[in-house]
């Protein structure tokens, strides 16, 4: 724009106007000595937004030499204007199908995926998705054939309750789905402005004011014995289901307003857990809660006991509407449900076209594991009513909350100056956006909360002209969403961090434009402290007293949307550690965006807040400015925005503020990082990043290396004991069992006769016979006890009710007779010996990083120690297992095996087939087949009969396939022709 009077063609009048969820335009009066050719796609940078003409300017011809023009220029969003909300779209491959549909089920990003698809088949690679939040159940909505992109993208924010922006880099324009806005750091307040800016309040009606609200649910799933014909807020009747807040009463009267939740409904929510492998019809809930089908005998009317169903309504079926999936948006009639097996059968659906429901021929069409479902038409268990009044109460809380005070419009006209100020020499700032909370105060009105920028207009030859709507929206909702996202955000400054020879080199010549940019923010902090040539002290300190503050979830983006003269802010919380003696102070700066007018030029970066308030802005400026210049403000100096380097055509922000310490062999800061950025210690933070490499150069390993080289032995050593079944510990542990084994058996050797003999010439407790002895007897409690004990050369054989054995029983071969008993006791004992000195050397081999398994063994022999059995091997016909141990990372769980990692899971059903979970992606194998399939894409294999034949075929189904000039993107280059019904997914030859 040439605003210079006299030149050939001159701006006279320039305005930028824009509405939240409405229009964003540039109007132009141009006036020009000679004709001026305007053509359609002629665009135009304004304040970091592009603006494209779409129609031709109105043209008069004034004189010979005077010619105006009235140009319109519109915003990025109108080119939505230019296509259709086709439904019949192939998201991958946006073209349209040959297809009817009206209709659409499914949430906010499955809507804004079509529109996407619509958008690029059009206007190919010009538009992606970037923020969407995800929606709790899916909807159907119903579109007309004329509907345009622009007006369905209103639809959809005005439908899910959130609003859009459109980011340009480039020629890519991506479309964020999120509530838009900041919250301005300063409150204005009506009728004391001070000349800085004058707030008028536009509208004040009393007309809208509610302050007893009658509300109500949906009738549907209320039944005959619920207390009305419609859902009531919990533990009211009809007629006392309202809200009424004594202060909004008192201060407005009494205005009455009933409100119907239509949405909102006793709703028995439920997911599948299972699918019938033979029929499309059948599907499990393995966490069903209760009996649809149970029924009770109670007494009728004539005093007869009659069977009732306690779910099931009496002449109407119970419905399953399915929330999400294949079906979403579809309703079936239960047909029979059996809550042994918690399995629901449905009754198939025939729509006008003879198309069937669930599918027997497609996949697409049916019902799937984890898709969400509703019961409908039931009388539901008190639990689900209770929850539904809550829901109620809270919609209702809100609803009233919104509409209890006047609906107030206000204009907001700010002086220029004051706006200016917000900003810096050199550089213009976009200081409102459309969405932005602007605090206001309005005594008469008992308004004090923030209100919404709805709209401005701008001048565009006075840039910090600005002329304000606001509309009166409270915020509480929404500053709860905008805390948690800058909590969510990366605490970090982007910067530009290729790593490549030129990134080295432009952080050097970065450097010296720092150094020579250098200033003292304090006038004459450094007069006395340095003398020229060299510094010989004590101790060294870097940074002024005004620079001790931390900034916390304060984010740049230099060169934001490509261009290297636009910087975005995210603003975050700035902490000044020594402004005030006695404490901390804190400022919340706000969010921004500059347009910088000189690029060869580096800019000062300084946090502008207010020394009586807590609210403060970022500006850019090339002006250097002192902490207490301002009598108003405090400029606390952040860094340095560099010029737009020659060779990589971008600026790169380097923070000033903090201080490092040096005092003797100390030295203390909080951050080092080497030239290239990428290898850095950041000590506040507590991290390391880069490639680090430890050496040594001496024999003498340093302490790291120690410390990396103990990691790694104890680490070795983990392992170590991991194989050999137990810790160290339980090592030790053993050496000590063996060594009091030992001293036992020593114990036994020294009466070794004693026992021989008592074993050779014992007699038996009754009587013997041959080779039986029996035993029989009465103890002093008259219980009389009895037993038999036979012994062959094969066996000895017990017969008592009960056999207790209180020890540790070892089952081994046995091949010496009693008289050998002597010899075997003096055996066991060097055995014993032998075996601690084994267990020994293992436990010295495990530290050492070596072992052999086979030194640590139980050999040929069960023990049976109180509640375990070590053993080699478990043969028998039946074995029964209340709860399985781990196996591997498996385990059982009910009648499956499962193994979960970080919300991935594999899962081995007992029908037969098995399922995996990586992400958002699931992967089925059953029936001979295996599918896999994300939320908008599915590959599947299966072997099995097309078109009712009885011949096996693969058959192979796919969707959201890439387009062929995606394909030649990755290389491919060699195609060749396969078949794709885009009805079943199936793919086949001809």
């Amino acid at each position: 724009m040439n605003r210079t009077p006299g030149a050939l063609s001159t701006v006279t009048r320039g305005t930028q106007k824009v509405a939240l969820l409405g229009e964003d335009v540039v109007t132009l009066t141009v006036e020009s000595a000679r004709p001026i050719e305007f053509e359609i796609g002629d665009q135009m940078a304004v304040f970091g937004r592009t603006y494209t003409l779409n129609r031709l300017p109105r043209v008069q011809k004034q004189g010979e030499r005077l010619y105006t023009y009235e140009v319109e220029l519109e915003g990025v969003q109108y080119d939505l204007l230019r296509v259709t909300y086709d439904l019949t779209i192939d998201t991958t491959s946006n073209k349209l199908q040959d297809v009817q549909s009206d209709a659409l089920t499914g949430d906010l990003r499955r809507f804004a995926t079509v529109l996407i698809a619509n958008a690029n088949r059009v206007l190919p690679g010009q538009w992606t998705l970037g923020e969407c939040p995800e929606t709790a159940a899916d909807r159907t909505l119903t579109f007309g054939e004329t509907d345009n992109c622009l007006a369905v993208l209103q639809r959809l924010c005005k439908e899910f309750e959130t609003e859009f922006e459109i980011a340009q880099n480039g020629f890519v324009k991506t479309i964020n789905l999120k509530k838009a806005g900041q919250t301005f750091p300063f409150t204005f307040r009506y009728g004391k402005g001070g000349g800085l800016y004058a707030l008028e309040r536009q509208n004040a009606s009393s007309a809208n004011i509610i302050t007893r609200l009658k509300v109500y649910g949906s009738t549907r799933n209320i039944t005959a014995g619920y207390r009305a014909q419609r859902l009531c807020l919990p533990g009211r009747k009809k007629g006392d289901s309202f809200i009424e807040k004594s202060e909004a009463a008192w201060r407005f009267g009494i205005w009455e307003a009933t409100k119907y939740f239509e949405d909102i409904y006793p709703k028995q929510k439920g997911r599948v857990t299972a699918v019938d492998a033979q029929s499309e019809l059948k599907f499990t809930d393995k966490n069903m809660a209760f009996d649809l089908a149970e029924k009770v005998k109670k007494k009728g009317a004539d005093g007869k006991e009659v069977e009732q169903t306690t779910y099931l309504l009496p002449g109407t079926a119970a419905k399953v509407h399915f929330n999400s999936g294949n079906l979403s948006g579809y309703e079936f009639e239960v047909a029979k449900y059996d809550h042994a097996t918690r399995t629901f059968t449905l009754k198939a659906f025939k729509d006008e076209r003879g198309e069937t429901f669930p599918s027997k021929a497609s996949a697409a069409f049916r019902i799937g594991v984890g898709d969400e479902y509703s019961l409908l038409d039931i009388a539901p268990p008190k639990a689900v009513v209770d929850e539904a009044e809550q829901e109620l109460q809270k919609a209702g809380e809100k609803y009233y909350d919104q509409n209890c005070k006047p609906k107030v419009q206000y204009g907001l006209t700010v002086a220029e100056d004051f706006l200016r100020s917000l900003s810096g020499i050199g550089a213009t700032t976009n200081v409102f956006m459309p969405g932005d909370y602007i605090p206001v105060e309005d005594e008469a009105l008992g308004v004090k909360h923030s209100v919404r920028v709805q709209s401005f207009t701008r001048d565009l030859l006075r840039p910090y002209s600005y002329s304000l709507t606001l509309s009166d929206t409270t915020t509480t909702s929404i500053l709860n969403r905008i805390i948690s996202d800058q909590i969510e955000t990366d605490k970090i400054i982007r910067m530009n961090n290729i790593k490549d020879p030129a990134t080295a080199r432009a952080n050097w010549r970065r450097s010296r434009e720092v150094m020579a940019a250098v200033f003292d923010p304090e006038g004459n902090y450094y007069t006395a402290k340095i003398r020229p040539q060299s510094i010989d002290t004590v101790a060294l300190s870097v940074g002024a007293k005004s620079m001790q503050f931390g900034l916390t979830n304060t984010v740049f983006e230099p060169n934001y949307g490509g261009n290297a003269n636009v910087i975005r802010v995210q603003g975050g919380v700035l902490t000044h550690y020594t402004i005030d003696e006695s404490k901390a102070r804190s400022w919340t700066l706000a969010d921004g965006q500059a347009t910088l007018d000189d690029a060869a030029s580096p800019y000062y970066v300084y946090a502008k807040c207010q020394r009586a308030g807590a609210g403060g802005v970022i500006i850019f400026t090339k002006e250097q400015i002192r902490v207490d210049q301002d009598p108003a403000y405090y400029h606390f100096w952040i860094g340095i925005l560099n010029s737009v380097d020659k060779e990589k055509k971008a600026r790169a922000f380097a923070p000033m503020y903090g201080f490092t310490m040096i005092n003797g062999r100390f030295i203390k800061t909080g951050r080092i990082q080497s030239a290239d950025g990428e290898t850095y210690f950041d000590l506040d933070a507590g991290e390391i990043g880069g490639n680090i490499k430890i050496k040594g150069n001496s024999d003498y390993a340093t302490k790291t290396e120690l410390k990396v080289l103990s990691d790694r032995i104890h680490g070795e050593v983990g392992q170590v004991n991991t194989k050999l079944g137990g810790t160290q510990q339980q090592l030790e542990s053993l050496q000590t069992w063996s060594q009091g084994q030992v001293q036992s058996i020593l114990n036994r050797q020294n009466t070794a006769d004693d026992k021989i003999y008592r074993l050779q010439t014992a007699g038996f407790i009754t009587t013997a016979q041959g080779n039986a002895l029996y035993a029989s007897a009465e103890l002093a409690s008259g219980v009389k006890i009895s037993s038999l004990i036979t012994q062959s050369p094969e066996a000895i054989n017990m017969i008592a009710k009960n056999i207790n054995i209180n020890a540790i029983t070892t089952f081994g071969d046995f091949k010496e007779d009693n008289a050998q008993k002597l010899a075997a006791v003096n055996r066991r004992v060097g055995n014993a010996e032998t075996a601690i000195s084994q267990q020994n050397q293992a436990i010295n081999e495990a530290k050492n990083g070596t072992v052999d398994l086979n030194r640590v063994r139980y050999g040929d022999r069960t023990i049976i120690d109180r509640g375990k059995i070590i053993t080699s091997l478990i043969d028998t016909d039946n074995l029964k297992v209340r709860e399985a141990a781990r196996i591997g990372g498996f385990y059982v769980e009910a009648d499956r095996i499962r193994s979960s990692v970080g919300g991935n899971y594999t899962v081995i059903y007992p029908e037969g087939w098995i399922q995996l979970k990586s992400g958002a992606r699931y992967t089925n194998l059953s029936e001979g087949g295996i599918e896999t399939f994300g939320q908008s894409s599915k590959f599947s294999v299966y072997i099995r009969g097309v078109g009712g034949e009885y011949l096996e075929r693969v058959r192979l189904t796919m969707t959201n396939l890439p387009h062929v000039n995606t394909v030649k993107k990755e290389g491919g280059r060699n195609f060749h022709t396969l078949k794709w019904d885009d009805v079943t997914s199936l793919v086949c030859w001809e």
